[in-house]
């Protein structure tokens, strides 16, 4: 039975090219992880969890990532997706 391991990510190179960005608020959890981390978790049966919104994860994705958002997008910036952790 494969491991599924959940993981945040939030690939940087889009976090940071987003001007309107809070760079306080951000990084919202400390187990943030690279990308080159991501993927070789996911070759070893890891399933990526993908937070960012859903136009930035159609836009660009890691292949078989699934997409859960912790921001939505409103207004060309990003919002706390309230319902998150429910």
């Amino acid at each position: 039975m494969k491991r599924i391991l959940f993981i945040l990510l939030l690939i940087t190179t889009f976090l940071f090219s987003n001007s309107q960005t809070n760079y306080k608020t951000a990084k919202l959890y400390k187990d943030d992880i690279s990308s080159n981390k991501a993927f070789i978790m996911q070759q070893n049966d890891a399933l990526l969890i993908d937070v960012r919104t859903k136009p930035e994860f159609k836009k660009l994705r890691a292949r078989d990532s699934i997409n859960i958002p912790i921001f939505y997008a409103k207004n060309g910036k990003r919002v706390f997706n309230r319902n998150f952790l429910n």
